[in-house]
């Protein structure tokens, strides 16, 4: 399109020029064009995102890809659920098998880091859409753990005792504070091997898997289970993963995530978090991400003359 005729086009749309939806940005189209939208989430993290029986889905990130969906034009029954890993998370999101991750993906973390650098193909992240920190599932009679109070007695456990999942924050965290482990796929895979007495995670991931469990118990024993304790001074935060490159996408996906937001954390984390962590859990404080509608209306622009 030349610019005369460019410039005519934009005197008879009038003011809708200035507005931004899923029409304008050739991301979503392609996405558009394969009929559905896919989603990179977990499978295991009851209250985040479980698949509680084959093809059936729930959990806060569930709800909240919904309604980023929603935001792009695909209703429910175009949003189809791919099970990611911690250490595949990028990897899928850069093949294009999923549109777009929600996996509890911290938005500052290693893998994230990388994956923003990456040489074909960048990531970028939007969030945060929750926060939460790094604890520990102990495994043990309440009695047995009350003296479990942070990584200095965690660190007094035999090596295949303390188990996270590779290519996790708690990975790093481990590795910087000099703590020999193991690692696994999963968090679940860690909690399912007898051996180990300790998993690393974020509390709410843990606060899930806790739920999910039942104690372990011998015939006979006094009844263990397993103890949250958090672990000072860290701070995870949650983004959504995107292919870099799509300011549009970037910026429907950003004014979706405060929408529902209060319900959904009462209706999928609150009484989780409550049981399973602390009687006194207040929902975090989360500021939610500045959406950059300029950046969006700019993207447009660029398309609509070139």
């Amino acid at each position: 399109m030349g610019l005369a005729a460019a410039a005519l086009a934009l005197l008879l749309g009038g003011y809708s020029v200035f507005s931004v939806s899923p029409e304008d940005s050739p991301q979503i189209r392609q996405i558009h064009g394969k009929g559905t939208i896919k989603v990179g989430v977990k499978a295991d993290q009851p209250g985040l995102a479980s698949e509680t029986t084959p093809g059936q889905w729930q959990g806060f990130e569930i709800d909240l890809a919904y309604n980023i969906a929603a935001g792009l034009g695909f209703p429910r029954h175009k949003v189809k659920f791919r099970a990611v890993e911690t250490k595949d998370r990028d990897r899928l999101l850069q093949s294009g098998e999923v549109d777009f991750v929600l996996a509890t993906w911290t938005m500052d973390g290693s893998q994230a880091t990388k994956a923003r650098k990456h040489a074909s193909v960048p990531l970028s992240f939007v969030g945060p859409y929750f926060k939460t920190s790094l604890s520990a599932l102990v495994w043990g009679t309440e009695e047995g753990v009350a003296s479990v109070e942070g990584i200095d007695d965690i660190r007094e456990y035999d090596r295949d005792r303390i188990c996270t999942a590779v290519g996790s924050t708690s990975e790093d965290y481990l590795k910087k504070e000099d703590v020999d482990h193991t690692t696994k796929a999963s968090y679940q895979q860690c909690w399912n091997d007898e051996n180990v007495h300790v998993v690393i995670t974020d509390e709410i991931i843990l606060a899930g898997l806790n739920q999910m469990n039942d104690y372990r118990t011998g015939e006979g024993e006094e009844a263990k289970k397993g103890h949250v304790v958090r672990l000072a001074g860290t701070v995870e935060s949650y983004g959504v993963g995107l292919t870099a490159g799509d300011p549009i996408f970037e910026y429907l996906t950003c004014r979706a995530i405060p929408k529902d937001w209060e319900s959904n954390v009462s209706t999928n984390l609150e009484e989780m978090a409550k049981k399973h962590l602390d009687s006194e859990w207040t929902r975090p404080t989360v500021k939610f991400p500045e959406c950059s509608r300029l950046d969006a209306w700019k993207y447009k622009m660029r398309n609509f003359f070139f």
